[in-house]
């Protein structure tokens, strides 16, 4: 009996829970506009809806979300580096 409380309590300590796992929509992104112009947001796609006058409905880019390495020196006032697509859309009719 000790020896399987034992156990249990060893058991308790040596194994570490799982970290939660991030979600798309926690992730933040820097924000350009559909010319490809920086808007000085880095944000997550829910905050940045209501502030980009953007109804994200429809198939028209409104902006783009994009993540560091996807900015020229991973520095999004650089411009976005050459060939990238944006990994979130926020669209307009």
């Amino acid at each position: 009996m000790l020896v399987a409380v034992m156990i249990g309590a060893i058991g308790a300590f040596a194994f570490k829970p799982a970290a939660p796992k991030s979600t798309a929509g926690d992730t933040s992104y820097y924000w350009f506009d559909a010319s490809g112009n920086y808007t000085d947001n880095y944000a997550t796609k829910a905050s940045e809806v209501p502030v980009s006058g953007c109804s994200n409905t429809g198939t028209t880019l409104c902006q783009g979300g994009y993540l560091a390495d996807q900015c020229v020196n991973d520095d999004p006032n650089q411009g976005i580096a050459p060939g990238q697509s944006p990994t979130v859309q926020i669209n307009k009719n």
